[in-house]
């Protein structure tokens, strides 16, 4: 890893400053893959070795808080347990990002959305992004991406210009969509959004041996950390069964839903598996 790349690593984790994150807040990071957010308290992905949608096709990265692999339409956490959660660059990711809204708002108490506008859609166009997102008025307006359009229209010798790439950073307002939201998450579907779920099951029984890259990131997160962390909480207190929303028994290897007995996977210390 260059230096350029080092300092990169140390931005992305200073960006915590701009959010509305108070010193004894509990946060859950959503989503987090390859970059998970400093300040968070928890991290949550659905996939750890499906890089393939990540920017970069980074590995996930699991750095020693609290990690649970599940489905961000079907989280395994109680109501309204975090004080702000934040999920980046997913809602474009899924077929019912609805659903995804849904549950962000049922466990958390505020948060911060981010994603890939419509017009940066228009100019890339990923293969892999199934939504078109925008945002207006304090309001998501979120649709389908239709397949009959044309994306992708900037030519590879622009996106590649050091130029540009500097323009579209210094004017990312006008090529993210960046929502704040309190009690409620205000949005607006056009078009039929895709009733399905999006499973994706793994077989994940242990913890890949970090990489240089992780190494690196993990030793400067927990330097950050060691000043923005929230103060220690227990983990048990906050996990719930995803079907049925109640305690959950945790056992050395597994955790077992109170209701519906349920198994889940223990896979190592503070890392659970949901799906």
């Amino acid at each position: 890893m260059h230096l350029r790349a080092i300092i990169g690593e140390i931005a992305n984790l200073m960006a915590w400053r701009n959010l509305p994150v108070q010193i004894n807040d509990l946060v859950l990071d959503v989503g987090s893959g390859d970059n998970p957010h400093v300040r968070a308290d928890v991290l949550c992905d659905r996939s750890l070795w499906d890089s393939g949608e990540r920017s970069g096709n980074y590995d996930l990265i699991i750095d020693g808080r609290p990690f649970v692999f599940a489905n961000g339409c079907k989280l395994p956490f109680k109501n309204k347990v975090f004080d702000f959660v934040i999920c980046r660059h997913l809602v474009e990711h899924i077929h019912n990002p609805t659903d995804l809204l849904e549950e962000l708002v049922r466990v958390g108490k505020a948060g911060y959305i981010e994603c890939l506008g419509s017009f940066m859609e228009k100019l890339y166009g990923w293969d892999f992004h199934r939504q078109l997102v925008d945002y207006d008025n304090d309001i998501l307006y979120i649709r389908p991406k239709a397949t009959s359009r044309n994306y992708g229209i900037l030519p590879v010798e622009i996106k590649k210009d050091t130029y540009w790439e500097k323009l579209v950073k210094n004017n990312s307002h006008l090529f993210t969509v960046k929502c704040l939201w309190k009690d409620k998450i205000q949005y607006k579907t056009e078009g039929p959004l895709l009733d399905v779920v999006d499973r994706k099951s793994e077989n994940i029984s242990f913890i890949p041996k970090r990489s240089l890259r992780r190494r690196i990131r993990w030793w400067i997160t927990k330097a950050v950390r060691f000043f923005v962390a929230r103060p220690k909480f227990k983990i048990d207190q906050i996990l719930a069964c995803p079907d049925c929303h109640v305690d959950l028994k945790i056992r050395k290897t597994s955790l077992v839903c109170t209701k519906c007995q349920k198994l889940y996977a223990v896979i190592s210390g503070n890392c659970f598996k949901f799906n």
